[in-house]
């Protein structure tokens, strides 16, 4: 019997606030959750990890929040079977009362998971997001490529539509939390 190869798709502003409502923090150890929702009987080939980048901007603050980022991303791309996915931010309004709008990182997601499933690069993919922007994808990975995917989140998570679409749910629970988290 062959081992069920997994890639994990991190949407990570999405991911970040539901443990964030679910946990007091958002921030954890990529691989070590990807690993612990994967499970001991198949086996982690990847993750992948989505963000947008920060503007540089123009004051010390929006610098030094750029910077920080910056090394978070290269620790990222330091790590085994990590990659990393990038979007980019789309600023709206006028100073003092500008806002940052992710652009591209759903699309991103979406669009690998299909591509990397019709690669045969896995058998069973974790999507750890709630959009309801990636149900399309979801359902074509799981009708046109025969995959297996799975969504994992905190159980308190509201994403009916995406949980509806996938194969199956993996709750990430305190306990896994405590283990993974920051």
């Amino acid at each position: 019997m062959t081992i069920p190869r997994v890639v994990c798709f991190i949407d990570s502003s999405n991911l970040f606030s539901y443990l964030r409502d679910a946990f007091g923090s958002g921030k954890y150890r990529q691989g070590a959750l990807c690993d612990a929702v994967a499970g001991p009987e198949r086996e982690l080939v990847q993750w992948r990890f989505y963000a947008a980048v920060l503007p540089d901007g123009e004051s010390d603050r929006q610098k030094a929040r750029y910077e920080a980022q910056q090394g978070f991303f290269k620790l990222i791309r330091s790590r085994p079977r990590g990659v990393l996915c990038l979007g980019r931010f789309l600023v709206e309004g006028e100073i003092p009362h500008q806002r940052l709008r992710e652009k591209g990182v759903d699309v991103h997601l979406a669009v690998d998971l299909v591509r990397l499933a019709a690669r045969d690069e896995y058998d069973v993919a974790i999507v750890m997001s709630g959009d309801e922007d990636l149900v399309p994808a979801i359902v074509a990975v799981r009708e046109e490529h025969g995959k297996r995917v799975e969504i994992a989140l905190p159980a308190m998570a509201q994403a009916y539509h995406v949980k509806k679409a996938a194969d199956g749910f993996v709750d990430i629970a305190r306990e896994t939390f405590e283990k993974v988290g920051l």
